[in-house]
C-alpha cells in the first residue's frame, strides 16, 4: 500500500504549504499521486477565494477533476451520487454530495455549503489514488477522502479538527501518520503568530494590544 518515494511526495506537499503561508493562507498543502506520478496538487485557498471549503485537499481534487486526471471511476460506489465540481468557479454550489456531511461532527456551516450532484454509472476502474498532506485532514476532508478509492498520508496530527485524531473517522484504515511533525508545527506557529488581515479589525486590534 505504501507508495515508493512517499517522502519525496510529502516534501512536495510541504513546499505547497510554504507557498500557502506566503499567501496568508493556513499552511497546508496536498499532492495527489497515481502510479508514483503527481497528477494534481493544491494548497489552502480559503482566504483568496473567500470560501471556507477551499481546503488543500479540495483544491487538489478540483484541479484533478478539471484536468480529467481524476474521474468518477476514482470514487467508491461510483454508480451512486458523486461529486460534481468540474466547473471553473468556486461558488457555494460547487462541492459535495450531502452524504459527505451526514456525520454530526461536521460543522453546521459546512452543511449549508452543499453542492450539486448527479447519478452516473462508470464501469472502468482506475488505479487507486494516494493523497499526501502535511497536516492531518479535518473532519470534512476526511469524509471526502473516504469517498475515494485511495489512501492518504500526513506528517502532522491535527489535535483540534483532525478526522482521525479527534473525530475518529478513520474506521477503514485509509489514513496513515508519519512522525515528522516539527516542520509543519513550526510553520503553523509562524502563521498564527502573524496578523490575519482577514480578521475583523477589532479582533486584530485586541491581538496587537
Amino acid at each position: 500500500m505504501f507508495v515508493k518515494n512517499h517522502k519525496y511526495f510529502m516534501e512536495k506537499a510541504y513546499k505547497l504549504a510554504e507557498e500557502a503561508y506566503t499567501q496568508n493562507e493556513v499552511p497546508v498543502g496536498c499532492v495527489i499521486v497515481r502510479n508514483n506520478e503527481v497528477i494534481s496538487f493544491g494548497h489552502n485557498m480559503t482566504n483568496q477565494l473567500s470560501n471556507p471549503l477551499a481546503h488543500a485537499e479540495v483544491v487538489a481534487i478540483k484541479q484533478g477533476l478539471n484536468s480529467g486526471l481524476i474521474t468518477e471511476s476514482d470514487f467508491k460506489n461510483h454508480d451512486k451520487n458523486l461529486m460534481c465540481i468540474q466547473d471553473s468557479s468556486y461558488n457555494v454550489t460547487d462541492f459535495y454530495n450531502i452524504q459527505f456531511f451526514s456525520n454530526n461532527a461536521i460543522h453546521n456551516e459546512e452543511k449549508t455549503l452543499l453542492g450539486e450532484f448527479r447519478n452516473k454509472t462508470i464501469n472502468k476502474k482506475s488505479n487507486h489514488l494516494h493523497f499526501y498532506v502535511n497536516l492531518e485532514p479535518c473532519g470534512m476532508c476526511t469524509e471526502i477522502l473516504h469517498q475515494f478509492n485511495c489512501c492518504y498520508f500526513y506528517t502532522c496530527r491535527n489535535n483540534i479538527f483532525g478526522g482521525n485524531t479527534v473525530l475518529k473517522i478513520n474506521n477503514k484504515n485509509k489514513g496513515f501518520f508519519f512522525d515528522d511533525e516539527e516542520r509543519s508545527i513550526n510553520l503553523l506557529k509562524l502563521f498564527y503568530k502573524r496578523e490575519n488581515l482577514n480578521a475583523p479589525e477589532d479582533i486584530r486590534k485586541c491581538k496587537g494590544a
